[in-house]
């Protein structure tokens, strides 16, 4: 009860101080004369009494050691317990609490340790067990903890490592792809009629076409051999003017500014 007196005094003459020093009448009441030297002084004692209200209500470092013992916080019961001096009226009671409050300490971590463990709390595992000393029972079981922790944290690690490395080579490669796509949009696709169009207008000027007479119909069955930046292979089934149809290889590549193609009819 006085640990919140003293906080709401506490508060109340924070606030009042800064809503006074602007403007003495928020928090003064009365007729007499509103000054922020009256504000000063007024809530600068309520602060003073907050603050000994405070000071009243904290527990002696006896009663704090004693209930952390009671609520098993062993390392808070252990500090408030060794800051009892030799002449405090507490000190032999708390001498023997502090003796057990050391006996219960490294199990109770212990214990906390194997619970962190099954939750997969390996950062805590060590932090619980890492001063865990030799002399006390549950060292070995302690260390095989900690051994496994660190094992644990460190396949994680890897596993981490890994996922990052992944995930940039992912980015690396979607980005060839971007540039891989970019670079090839130039080219037709084997099956678009720009393909074909471009094809029949090569083999038109083509020996084939202009001494042989031979013309391109049709183009069936296009697919895409293999496609880079620099050159886009195809291959298909032409059907030709003179009735038959026939294998053909074609491709599109770069020359400077230019689409060069390139197309054989297999079996003329």
């Amino acid at each position: 009860m006085l640990v919140t007196l003293a906080a709401l005094l506490l508060g109340l003459a924070v606030i009042a101080l800064i809503l006074g020093l602007i403007q003495p009448k928020w928090v003064l009441i009365g007729n007499g004369h509103k000054t922020r030297a009256k504000v000063l002084l007024i809530y600068s004692l309520v602060f003073v009494i907050g603050i000994i209200l405070n000071v009243i209500a904290l527990p002696s470092s006896f009663e704090a050691g004693k209930k952390a013992l009671s609520d098993k916080n062993y390392e808070y019961a252990i500090i408030k317990l060794e800051s009892i001096p030799s002449d405090d009226k507490h000190y032999s009671e708390a001498q023997a609490l502090l003796k057990q409050a050391h006996l219960l300490l490294w199990p109770s971590k212990l214990e906390a340790a194997k619970k962190a463990n099954t939750e997969h709390q390996y950062a805590r595992v060590i932090q619980l067990l890492t001063d865990y000393p030799k002399k006390e029972e549950g060292y070995t079981e302690a260390s095989q903890l900690i051994a496994a922790a660190n094992a644990e944290l460190e396949e994680q690690q890897k596993q981490k490592n890994a996922e990052a490395a992944a995930k940039e080579a992912d980015a690396a490669y979607a980005k060839a792809e971007e540039e891989r796509k970019k670079a090839l949009s130039d080219y037709p696709e084997c099956d678009s009629k720009n393909a074909t169009e471009a094809v029949t207008s090569a083999l038109a000027d083509a020996p084939l076409g202009r001494v042989h007479g031979y013309a391109l119909i049709k183009i069936k069955n296009a697919a895409e051999l293999s496609a880079s930046p620099a050159e886009r292979k195809c291959q298909g089934i032409a059907f030709m003017n003179d009735g038959n149809s026939y294998p053909i290889m074609f491709s599109f590549a770069r020359d400077g500014e230019d689409i060069m193609v390139q197309a054989q009819v297999i079996g003329l």
